[in-house]
């Protein structure tokens, strides 16, 4: 569904069914429909020039909540900055549950995921697959741990894009 500019309406008009379903109606299920983006941080940021990330040194997690309307994950990546051209080698695991569960209620995993990046460049990693379960107001923590290449690269952030109700 696509937005529609309304035309501007002046006393006296008549609005017919097929105006108000196009102009009114299509609008609010376009905007209702629309794909929200967050951007999560990983613990342990430091500076690096213009970004803040996780160095890759050790383990990494980032730990957040999905929010109450939320409908459908569209996507979810992990974002890297690498700072020498390799593979870099990750396993990821994500746990989550809902308030007054055990943190571990669900799981999932991800190993050996490796990702060629070049140096100085943004990368990454799509791991929408582990969040096929997860619904509104869970509480999910996602580890990230290098297996192999540089640990001075940086966890930017994990990116999640989402539809709400």
């Amino acid at each position: 569904m696509t937005w529609t500019d309304p035309t501007t309406q002046t006393t006296g008009n008549l609005i017919t069914a097929a105006t108000w379903n196009n102009e009114v109606v299509e609008n609010l299920v376009h905007l209702r429909e629309r794909v929200f983006e967050s951007i999560y941080y990983f613990d342990s940021h430091h500076s690096n020039t213009d970004y803040r990330g996780a160095s890759m040194g050790s383990p990494r997690r980032v730990t957040f909540v999905l929010p109450s309307d939320f409908q459908e994950i569209e996507s979810v990546s992990v974002l890297i900055l690498a700072v020498s051209t390799e593979t870099v080698t990750l396993n990821l695991s994500l746990s989550y549950g809902l308030e007054d569960e055990a943190k571990d209620t669900n799981t999932e995993s991800l190993s050996g995921q490796a990702v060629l990046v070049e140096a100085d460049t943004h990368h990454t990693l799509d791991v929408t697959s582990m969040f096929d379960e997860v619904q509104a107001g869970h509480i999910c923590g996602l580890e990230c741990t290098r297996t192999s290449g540089n640990a001075n690269s940086l966890l930017l952030g994990l990116h999640v894009r989402y539809t709400r109700v």
